[in-house]
This record gives structure tokens, sequence and C-alpha cells, in this order.
């Protein structure tokens, strides 16, 4: 079995990824003002624009350019329901800080982005079978009431904020996973993070920092 080809572009904010599951699909789409880099990105790498973007949460760092992308390709945006109402909003919604130095981050985040209405209820596998995405939909929520992930044939998982890598937002130390900064449940991320690895991940991608790997994520990150 051939790994899938999964491309990580680190934003300013955030990272998204490009899958190619076969066919490419973008996940997560930045803060706001990233479209045009996020384009750029998939020219480079010559392949084609993605018909579908999968978002894993509704923050801004994550969706703040899925209007405009949906704009310019065309692409369905897809969205768990429980994040429908941030999406709709256009603002992040209680960030939930889960230790004292995450206090003073919640001002630095953006927290305003382009409102839009999803074009996909990313409410079980039958949606994502649906998209012709070779892909395991997984319920995640915990940093958001409506966070999923994306695992794929080959153990890697594309999770968001489920957990995230390093310090300084993934500027240093990248690959050690710690818990994020935010969760509006964290007990509830507990157990998303425990399903997500029950499941076979073996690695993942994450919005900050990252690649992590599952073993040591066992080692160093409540569970």
């Amino acid at each position: 079995m051939s790994p899938v080809v999964i491309h990580t572009l680190r934003l300013r904010m955030s990272n998204v990824h490009l899958a190619l599951a076969p066919r490419p699909v973008l996940i997560d789409t930045g803060s706001p003002g990233d479209a045009e880099r996020i384009l750029q990105w998939i020219a480079a790498l010559g392949v084609a624009v993605p018909d579908t973007i999968f978002l894993t949460h509704a923050h801004a760092d994550h969706a703040g350019s899925a209007a405009e992308l949906r704009r310019q390709t065309g692409a369905r945006l897809c969205l768990a329901p429980e994040d429908w109402p941030m999406a709709a909003a256009g603002r992040n919604g209680p960030l939930g800080p889960v230790r004292p130095t995450a206090w003073p981050l919640q001002f630095l985040v953006p927290d305003r982005f382009e409102p839009f209405t999803p074009d996909v209820a990313l409410d079980g596998q039958a949606a994502l079978d649906g998209l012709g995405l070779d892909a395991t939909h997984i319920a995640a929520p915990g940093h958001t009431p409506g966070s999923v992930s994306l695992l794929f044939r080959d153990g890697q998982a594309v999770v968001g904020d489920l957990l995230m890598g390093g310090y300084l937002g993934g500027q240093v130390r990248p690959r050690h996973p710690r818990p994020h900064y935010f969760a509006r449940s964290t007990a509830r991320n507990a157990e998303s993070l425990t399903r997500v690895l029950s499941r076979g991940a073996t690695t993942l991608h994450v919005g900050h920092g990252g690649p992590l790997d599952a073993n040591h994520i066992r080692g160093h990150v409540p569970q």
C-alpha cells in the first residue's frame, strides 16, 4: 500500500494541508487574507485545484479564508454541523484557555472572519464517502464542538487542533506533542484523542507544528 501524499503549508498562524487521496483535497484554509498564498502554493506543487475543502473546525485561523477560496475555486466547503453557527457568525466564540499562559494568547489570535454557509455537513462517514475521499471521518469534539479528524488508509491523520506540536505556535520543537492552548472541553478533547489513536492513527498532522508520531503522543499527552 503506497502512503498517502500529504503536503503541508505553514502559514503565519496555522498549517493547511493538501492530501492526494487520490484526488486532491484541501484541509483547512488558514486565516483571513491567506487565500492567495494557498493558491500559489497549490500551483507550485503542480496539483489540480481541489474541488473539496475539508475544515477541521471553524476557528478564524483554520476557516478564515474559506469563503474567499470557495469564491475563487468553486470548491465545496465541508464542516461538521456543530461548528456551523461559528461559520455563520464569522466569529470564534469562546476559546477556553487550558492553562494560565494561554489566557493572554486569546487576544492575539484572529477572531473575526468572513461568514459562510458550508456546502456539506460532515455528520458521519456517509457524508465523507459521498465526497469520494479514501479516508475515515472521526468526530473529535473538544477543541470546538464540531472538530473532526480525517484518517487515511496508511495511518496518517489530519486532526486540526486536537493537539499541537511544540512551542510558540509550533516554531520551537514542532514534533513535540502538547495539548493545544484552547479547548471548549478538555475532557471531550482527551476522549477524542484516545478515539483517533485507537482507530490506528500513526502520524498526526496538526494545525500548529508537527507532524507528530502516535507513539510519542502516548508518552507525553494525557488521554
